[in-house]
């Protein structure tokens, strides 16, 4: 079990394409009422469970930041087996900063995540730099504010929905 009390945890890669892998197999939780409870940037793929193994993933993070997980310079969420659900009470930020495409990813084709948003602010898709949304399986339930796919006018978003053996509902 990971407790995150501070201000966020932030996963780090090396950058310039050198990707740093952090799989979390066990329990994650956060309890801020700030930014960004989980950070994903410069390079880093952040994965929460895999086929054998469920993740539980409990931010807690409040209503008073502005998101509770973000990717940015080529940062990736990924929850691809979580136990049930896993709440966003402040949203989530793709690819906040221009540069490198950032991923945020639910299920892995043949496992249900649950993903509910419940409070303050938007799902970006991409908030200033190319921004890749896969909904592989399991369900993304956005409860409050928007769903955006690309904040401005130079964002680029690619959203992939489906394709697995379980069903991806949004």
């Amino acid at each position: 079990t990971v407790n995150v009390s501070s201000t966020r945890m932030d996963f780090s890669g090396a950058g310039a394409g050198t990707e740093a892998q952090f799989v979390i197999l066990g329990s994650l939780i956060g309890a801020t009422d700030n930014n960004a409870t989980i950070r994903a940037q410069e390079d880093a793929r952040v994965t929460f469970g895999d086929a054998g193994n469920a993740a539980t993933v409990d931010l807690n993070d409040g209503t008073g930041g502005t998101e509770s997980i973000e990717t940015r310079t080529g940062g990736h969420i990924e929850f691809l087996n979580t136990t049930d659900p896993v709440t966003l009470n402040d949203s989530a930020t793709n690819s906040e900063v221009a540069g490198e495409t950032s991923t945020i990813t639910v299920g892995d084709g043949s496992t249900n995540p649950n993903i509910v948003v419940t409070g303050n602010n938007n799902f970006e898709t991409t908030f200033a730099g190319p921004g890749i949304f896969n909904l592989n399986s399991g369900t993304w339930t956005q409860n409050a504010n928007n769903w955006i796919t690309g904040q401005g006018a130079e964002t680029v978003a690619t959203v992939n929905i489906g394709g697995g053996a379980t069903a991806a509902v949004m």
